[in-house]
């Protein structure tokens, strides 16, 4: 037999947007959406509301600057490129986020760590990720695990995690 949880709504946004390459627009109006489940955080690891990261990600402003030095002599030359690219807010920008929410009916509510990467270039990509999405998933299904053994304590029936093919 197989069983799938059914995924919350709150839940089913976040996986949408883990790993996704979004522009500033369709990230802030995520933000904005899901700020009752949102907090940001700093560089320094202090608390951002998510109405203002979201303000931050509107605004973003990409700096790039380029060295080039070049030498040349008798019987050898010299060339070294440096560039240097920056992505700034005059708001303070987030640089992570946590998201609270409870994943699948009938389980814990658990916070998420979401890591935020900017990706310059014409206009800012802006890429929210899960950190160890996997070990999450891990707890959530020894989490339902145990509520099936506590369940069927009186019963002898064995609860495995995992996949079967006979």
């Amino acid at each position: 037999a197989t069983l799938k949880l059914k995924k919350t709504a709150p839940f089913s946004a976040l996986l949408s947007v883990n790993g996704e390459r979004n522009s500033q627009k369709s990230l802030a109006e995520w933000i904005e959406d899901w700020a009752d489940y949102l907090v940001g955080f700093d560089a320094n690891g202090d608390t951002i509301q998510a109405t203002k990261a979201a303000a931050a990600v509107r605004k973003i402003t990409i700096e790039a600057n380029q060295t080039a030095d070049f030498e040349d002599n008798d019987f050898s030359g010299k060339r070294s490129l440096m560039e240097s690219v920056e992505a700034k807010t005059k708001d303070i920008m987030p640089v992570a986020f946590e998201f609270k929410c409870v994943p699948f009916e009938g389980l814990k509510e658990r916070p998420f760590k979401l890591r935020l990467s900017i990706i310059t270039g014409d206009r800012p990509v802006l890429v929210l990720r899960i950190i160890q999405l996997e070990a999450m998933q891990e707890e959530m299904a020894n989490e339902f695990r145990d509520l099936l053994v506590e369940k069927f304590k009186d019963s002898k029936v064995e609860t495995f995690i995992g996949t079967f093919t006979a």
